[in-house]
């Protein structure tokens, strides 16, 4: 795909603006950026990354892209797109979704708000490259969400899925005034699963505190139950998770048997504003 002809993009190298050029991108140093095969720029730098295979795996990219295909988790992009709504951005704004993945709630968010541009970023390598493959009119790069390589104040919104993240560096790239959108799993999330894994589950703890330079607009909590009737949306959904990697051998082969689950969706979300800068009195 060709890239959107707006550029968010700064060199991870030394910062300058990156420009698009053929077949990569590239700053007034000549730090090149190569585009795939698949249409995304990979902006991580050998040294940003803490182990080899940094971020999700590829199986559990599919496993996350065979279950959400499926719409269980679908009250989740409705609502982000209804609150964009709600909220009143320019038109058209420019969204930046930070740990995209495999580009499941980039792709359902611009299909219903089609006047906006929207860029996707991701650590995993594998789940920028099949975001890209799927989704034309989007922008994805490799990137590690503590250090940006997108301009200062380049977006009016940045959308957090669960993902770890820097606040400051998203309070950086986001307009005076612009929205960050941050979902974070709500008490009940996924306790019907959780029972089968742990003895004695705990709910989450949803509190989330106001990050540094932002006020908080809106909470939304989302709450529903899915019914997964087969045992292939079930491995799916425990392969996604990270209590994939926690359980015993036994314990993984009897969810992975089961061929019936009903469990708890729960999401919080928290609607935040870029608190523009006071001007500062020198009178005298």
């Amino acid at each position: 795909m060709e890239p959107l002809l707006i550029s968010i993009y700064k060199c991870p190298v030394c910062d300058d603006v990156l420009d698009f050029q053929q077949r990569h991108w590239c700053c007034a140093n000549n730090h090149h950026f190569d585009v795939a095969r698949e249409g995304y720029v990979n902006l991580l730098l050998a040294h940003q990354k803490k182990s080899k295979q940094a971020g999700d795996s590829k199986m559990m990219i599919q496993s996350r892209r065979q279950f959400l295909n499926n719409h269980y988790y679908d009250i989740l992009p409705e609502k982000l797109s209804e609150l964009l709504n709600t909220h009143l951005l320019p038109r058209p704004f420019l969204l930046l979704d930070v740990g995209c993945g495999e580009g499941y709630y980039s792709g359902f968010i611009h299909k219903n708000q089609p006047e906006c541009q929207i860029w996707g970023v991701d650590i995993s390598k594998p789940a920028i490259a099949a975001a890209a493959k799927r989704y034309f009119d989007i922008s994805f790069f490799v990137a590690s969400s503590y250090r940006l390589p997108v301009n200062d104040q380049a977006v009016n919104v940045v959308v957090k899925n669960y993902a770890p993240a820097d606040a400051n560096e998203i309070l950086r790239v986001l307009v005076p005034g612009g929205l960050y959108i941050s979902v974070t799993p709500g008490a009940s999330h996924l306790f019907g699963l959780k029972q089968l894994i742990y003895d004695t589950p705990k709910e989450h703890d949803e509190t989330e505190a106001v990050p540094d330079g932002f006020e908080r607009l809106e909470q939304v909590v989302l709450r529903d139950s899915i019914e997964i009737d087969n045992n292939r949306d079930i491995s799916n959904l425990l392969a996604m998770t990270p209590y994939f990697w926690q359980l015993s051998e036994s314990r993984h082969q009897a969810i992975t048997a089961l061929t019936t689950l009903n469990t708890e969706i729960n999401f919080t979300i928290n609607i935040y504003r870029k608190v523009p800068l006071k001007i500062r009195d020198f009178s005298l």
